[in-house]
């Protein structure tokens, strides 16, 4: 267990006048008096008189993205350190998330090159042990760039439905942060797949769109494409130490890249719910595959606020490129009509979810209050059978999925509407049915649309 004591020398009277002052007055005027006994007492070794105290330090206060750059390293470093850890392993997919979860990491190899640099024992030894470096070595990374490429492992798994955009943009930050990074086709994992299928049961599978193709199906592909990556990940986690020459060999951790709002959602596991409807889809890669997830309680539109912070701050002029792309998954087909939008698939947008993960953790709203809320505030704008829809699907959404938060893996406590089960939001997994709460909001549309029709 590690304990990190830091001391300091204060005077206490000075601490009693920084009270605050109309507080104090009451409380004196509330007590009874006692005597004030002199003791020839010291609490420090030499005296009061000749001890010096110590200097008073100005608060530091960070920007949100500040803070989300130095926490998340900081909690990444340790976490790979406790797990005894060769490193990091992540699929990056060209989109915001991924990107977000790899410019974190390349904070972390920041501040742990800057503490080697100031001669932090403790640091550079965790590092040359991460490194596999001999218990002998004077080794120093020259640069966060060099450490990266030692402990960081970065991938991309293109399909026959991945775009060259995505492709190049993960290459692209790659090599600006500086991981050992990979890129490769895996069409021949699919394509095995399908016809395993195709032998067992003699049918084809189809996309949604295609001739025989469903929703069902096109489902079925997707996920052959998500949950192969996943196996291709730890396959990589668990060898690449040994394909680069590592001395001891050791194993990577497998980071996730789902965001808070997309848990909230459910928009990480494909799957149909027992109503008949489709509950999720598979959000990129392998969102929800990593052990550990950096972004698990960070809100898409925080994840693009730094971005946009470290574009400047870590002088990665490509985070642009990710932050103007629309949102895909990329596991359906591109054609010159359709091309896949992660938005569209979920039914609603990331600012809604936003709104919706505030409302409901924070403010602790039921649907009724919620559509009041919305009604007479953010949403004033929209007719109130329409702010209904939207509030009674974010709340079946979150119902139907409320199971998968049950299995998540760790991620960084940073967003006050986390949906994590395990550890901030103890809500039964198995939802009940609103219909009270929902014929409530009904009378209530009622008598406002009979409202507007006397008026």
């Amino acid at each position: 267990m590690e304990v990190e004591v830091i001391s300091a020398t204060v005077d206490l009277d000075q601490m009693w006048d920084a009270r605050f002052q109309p507080a104090r007055r009451m409380q004196a005027a509330k007590e009874k008096f006692y005597p004030s006994i002199e003791l020839d007492v010291s609490f420090t070794d030499d005296g009061f008189t000749t001890s010096q105290l110590t200097p008073t330090k100005p608060a530091t206060i960070l920007k949100p993205e500040e803070e989300i750059g130095m926490a998340t390293g900081c909690w990444m470093w340790d976490y790979i350190r406790r797990a005894s850890a060769a490193g990091a392993f992540l699929p990056l997919s060209g989109g915001v998330d991924s990107a977000a979860t790899a410019v974190m990491f390349c904070s972390m190899t920041r501040l742990v090159y800057e503490a080697s640099q100031t001669g932090n024992e403790q640091v550079i030894k965790d590092m040359r042990r991460i490194c596999g470096e001999p218990e002998d070595s004077a080794w120093l990374p020259s640069d966060p760039p060099q450490l990266c490429e030692r402990i960081f492992h970065t991938c991309y798994m293109g399909t026959e439905n991945s775009s060259k955009q995505t492709r190049d943009r993960a290459c692209q930050l790659a090599k600006d942060i500086g991981s050992y990074h990979i890129d490769l086709n895996m069409d021949t994992v699919v394509r095995a797949f399908q016809t395993l299928f195709t032998t067992l049961f003699g049918l084809q599978l189809h996309y949604k769109g295609q001739q025989g193709g469903s929703v069902q199906q096109g489902l079925a592909l997707q996920n052959i494409q998500a949950r192969s990556r996943m196996v291709l990940s730890y396959l990589l986690a668990s060898t690449l130490t040994f394909v680069r020459g590592r001395p001891g060999g050791g194993s990577l951790l497998v980071l996730g890249s789902a965001n808070v709002d997309e848990c909230l959602r459910g928009y990480y596991a494909a799957d149909i719910n027992p109503i008949g409807k489709i509950s999720s889809y598979e959000t990129a890669f392998w969102d929800d595959s990593g052990l550990t997830r950096l972004v698990g309680s960070i809100s898409k539109l925080d994840l693009a606020r730094f971005l946009r912070y470290a574009k400047i701050e870590y002088k990665l002029d490509v985070l642009e490129k990710f932050l103007t792309a629309v949102p895909t998954a990329e596991l359906e087909p591109i054609t010159e009509t359709y091309t896949q939008s992660d938005e569209e698939d979920m039914g609603c947008t990331y600012e809604e979810l936003g709104i919706f993960g505030r409302l409901r953790k924070i403010d602790k709203l039921g649907p009724y209050s919620m559509f009041q809320r919305l009604r007479l505030g953010e949403w004033s704008h929209m007719a109130p059978r329409a702010i209904f829809e939207r509030v009674r699907f974010l709340w079946t959404m979150f119902g139907i999925n409320r199971h998968k938060q049950e299995i998540l893996t760790p991620s960084l406590h940073a967003e006050t509407y986390s949906p994590d089960s395990n550890r901030y939001d103890l809500l039964p997994f198995l939802r009940p049915r609103l219909t009270w709460q929902y014929n409530k909001i009904e009378k209530t549309i009622g008598e406002l649309e009979k409202r507007e029709k006397s008026s």
